[in-house]
């Protein structure tokens, strides 16, 4: 408990993997024995029943004499001995089960936790060559643009002198840049200047798409108004008027009528019929 290296060496996994071949072969060989067990059990519960134990099995050590007979009796009570015996060894035999599944349950425990430990421990190897990495890129980026440089002017066309000022300035404009740069890009916040800058242009370039879709949405209720205006405003009387003017002559009073009351030409000529009848 108090000694910290057994409990990194439990805690964590060796490179032969000792604790989880460990894990593995107590956790089976508790579940063989736990297999075996039950299997003593359900033989013991199926084969000594009560008739057994009464000495009236047909098979099993069956008894001559009636079950009154004092031979019977003798016989029970002996039996009766034995089965007792039997079973408390049967109950101890399901109290050993329980403790191995008690066990086996601490030995799955102690199994995850060794998986999430050596994970653990993985992650940061994994984390610390991330990191490793990250620094050899680093470097070699920082001679990219010396190697630039150099090679431009290592070219054999260019004749150009030892002491002559543009090498050293042409190293100078680039390498600082770039190496500034360089180290804004690993930063957090220049990483959120850039995506706010690039939220910034996408919004920019949605903006003339988002007018013209504002400037129809504001015109479709106008044109929707003037509709609206146009069938809910009521025809003059004069407009009327001359539309009834214009049915009178075009087909006669029957179809003004009819256009009031389209059941006043029916009355007209069940009266007509009725007159005619009276005058016969």
């Amino acid at each position: 408990m108090f000694d910290h290296r057994l409990r990194d060496k439990l805690l964590f996994e060796d490179k032969h993997f000792t604790y989880i071949r460990r894990y593995f072969w107590a956790y089976n060989t508790l579940a063989v024995i736990n297999t075996g067990i039950k299997a003593m059990m359900a033989a013991y519960v199926d084969t000594f029943t009560d008739d057994f134990w009464a000495g009236s099995h047909p098979l099993l050590w069956p008894h001559p004499s009636p079950p009154q007979a004092p031979d019977a009796v003798e016989y029970a009570a002996k039996m009766a001995v034995l089965r007792r015996e039997l079973d408390k060894v049967v109950s101890d035999l399901g109290e050993v089960l329980k403790r191995n599944e008690r066990t086996r349950k601490e030995i799955e425990n102690l199994r995850d936790q060794l998986f999430s430990g050596s994970s653990i421990k993985e992650s940061r190897r994994a984390i610390d060559q991330g990191d490793n990495i990250r620094i050899l890129t680093m470097i070699s980026m920082l001679f990219l643009p010396l190697t630039f440089v150099t090679s431009v002017f290592g070219i054999t066309e260019f004749t150009i002198p030892v002491t002559d000022w543009r090498f050293p300035l042409t190293m100078v404009l680039v390498c600082v840049p770039f190496m500034i740069l360089l180290y804004l890009i690993q930063t957090r916040p220049f990483i959120q200047c850039l995506q706010t800058l690039q939220r910034a242009t996408e919004a920019l370039a949605l903006l003339p798409t988002r007018c013209i879709r504002l400037f129809f949405q504001f015109r479709e209720p106008d044109a929707s108004a003037q509709d609206s205006r146009a069938a809910s405003t009521p025809s003059s009387p004069k407009t009327r008027k001359r539309r009834l003017m214009i049915r009178r002559r075009d087909g006669g009073g029957g179809n003004a009528i009819s256009w009031r009351r389209p059941w006043a030409w029916m009355r007209r000529a069940a009266g007509g019929e009725e007159s005619d009848l009276g005058r016969v």
